[in-house]
């Protein structure tokens, strides 16, 4: 049954910042991807210390939000963490289970605003490596925006 398996989290090669907003980033040192867990993701993400079973996750946030968490957000919450790399060897029948879309879980659960925003969701970008972010096109090189360029003027196709 999935709601006793206790998934465990990555904590190895990342660095994590939470915000004031409830929000969590996470930057992995080894795919160079930040990834932005909201808030209920981030609670889900917290609680997978390999101890704390879904239905208790989905007690305690329910708990802490004041608001129905069910173990259906536990399972979305696991499979978009799961795709982010950021959980350990995620059991093959909780894969199976989490394995339902945003889509899914909200004509489940209903469609009022408050429960969209207990939707988990989180948001993944590539960043740069130091080498690219910090390169820029000399002047005369051809360009499509300033932002290119290390004057930070693009004239007509060319660096000034």
């Amino acid at each position: 049954m999935t709601s006793e398996l206790r998934p465990r989290a990555r904590k190895k090669e990342l660095i994590v910042r939470t915000l004031a907003s409830g929000e969590t980033v996470v930057y992995d040192l080894e795919t160079h991807e930040a990834h932005c867990l909201n808030q209920t993701s981030a609670m889900v993400w917290r609680r997978c210390d390999g101890t704390t079973t879904l239905a208790e996750m989905a007690s305690e946030i329910t708990m802490e939000l004041d608001e129905p968490f069910t173990e259906e957000l536990v399972h979305v919450a696991l499979a978009e963490l799961d795709e982010a790399g950021l959980l350990e060897n995620m059991p093959l029948e909780l894969k199976r289970t989490a394995a339902m879309t945003r889509r899914q879980a909200m004509s489940r659960i209903g469609k009022g605003a408050l429960i969209a925003a207990l939707i988990p969701l989180i948001t993944t970008i590539l960043a740069p490596t130091p080498a690219a972010a910090g390169s820029c096109l000399p002047s005369g090189a051809s360009c499509t925006s300033g932002y290119q360029c290390c004057s930070g003027f693009c004239n007509s196709g060319t660096c000034e």
